[in-house]
Parts: C-alpha cells; sequence; structure tokens
C-alpha cells in the first residue's frame, strides 16, 4: 500500500510540473547608411541581433507567464549559432506549473501564446523573430 502511494505521489508530481525546451530563430539581414539590422556574428563570433533586433542575443530573458499574465518561469537565450542573416539561440525553463496555455516573452517582447500540447511536444516550440 505505501508503495502504491509513493508512485501516485511521483506520477501526481510529474503531471503537476512541465519542462519546456525551446528556440529563438531570428532572420533577416539588411544594411544602411545609418547602421545595418539582422542577424549575423559579432566581432566575437557570437551569432546575434543587430539594430532593431540588438535585443535578441545569448543572455536575453525568456520569460514564461501562465495565462493570467503573471511570470510563472524566467530563464536566459543561450549564445546564438548560425550565420550571416540567421541566428538560433536555444532556452529551456523547468519545472513549470502545468496550464493549458502559456505566454512566452523574449526581451520583453510581446508574448506569444503556446498550448500545453504544443510545449509537451518533441521538438518543443519554436518562435521567430525578423524577416
Amino acid at each position: 500500500m505505501v508503495l502504491l502511494a509513493a508512485a501516485l505521489l511521483f506520477v501526481i508530481g510529474r503531471l503537476a510540473n512541465v519542462d519546456m525546451h525551446g528556440e529563438v530563430v531570428g532572420s533577416g539581414s539588411s544594411s544602411a547608411l545609418l547602421g545595418s539590422t539582422g542577424f549575423y556574428p559579432d566581432t566575437n563570433g557570437r551569432c546575434v541581433g543587430h539594430g532593431d533586433y540588438a535585443d535578441i542575443r545569448g543572455g536575453s530573458v525568456v520569460s514564461v507567464l501562465d495565462p493570467n499574465g503573471r511570470v510563472i518561469g524566467t530563464t536566459q537565450l543561450r549564445e546564438g549559432t548560425g550565420s550571416y542573416g540567421s541566428c538560433t539561440f536555444r532556452f529551456e525553463v523547468l519545472r513549470l506549473p502545468a496550464n493549458d496555455l502559456y505566454q512566452v516573452s523574449v526581451s520583453g517582447r510581446p508574448a506569444v501564446p503556446w498550448t500545453l500540447d504544443e510545449v509537451m511536444g518533441d521538438a518543443g516550440i519554436r518562435m521567430t523573430v525578423g524577416s
């Protein structure tokens, strides 16, 4: 009986927490007289956003909100990988409370909604920034 209760508590605990895995893909590039906008390696070889996308880079804050807009988890983007015109930044937020709907915001940009099924999918979530 004790083993059954312990197993049940383990299963309930696993269902009560969700691990979110995802990536932010930045794409686009342009140059102008006053500067350039887009995604490409910086002088240290790290793939980062420039111009209008300068806030998208390794270390940028990812916030996960519940359906009521309350922050329930945060993390940071990992360093970007890619080349001129395209960068990918991965992230994960572990042990989120289970909800039917999540909202994800990167670097204070407007939040994007995701269902529990999308979050639990094998590929995780994929957000895009840029063209």
